[in-house]
């Protein structure tokens, strides 16, 4: 939506559903290194779409993506996703 802040974080999972990672550090469009990896990095796609990439995490066989309007607060599980990139079509995007 347009003159609304979305952050991004990320944690890795092995294939058995088990937590390797703390949560990486919650930011837009700057790579900022999180204790004990990923390190996610957010650009501006078409439409209004937000593209997010990180870093392979050792082991890990997905990917859990939660979003918020507030960077520490209020995360919610957007995708899953066994990728290393991911397409966040944001509430009132054109798709």
């Amino acid at each position: 939506m347009p003159g609304v802040t979305y952050f991004y974080k990320v944690r890795a999972l092995t294939a058995g559903g088990e937590l390797i990672s703390e949560y990486s550090l919650p930011k837009g469009k700057t790579c900022i290194k999180a204790v004990g990896i990923p390190v996610l990095s957010a650009e501006l796609a078409d439409g209004g779409k937000v593209r997010l990439s990180w870093n392979a995490a050792e082991d890990a066989n997905r990917y859990k993506l939660f979003r918020s309007e507030q960077p520490d607060d209020g995360f919610a599980l957007i995708a899953t996703t066994t990728k290393t990139s991911y397409t966040d079509a944001l509430p009132g995007a054109v798709t």
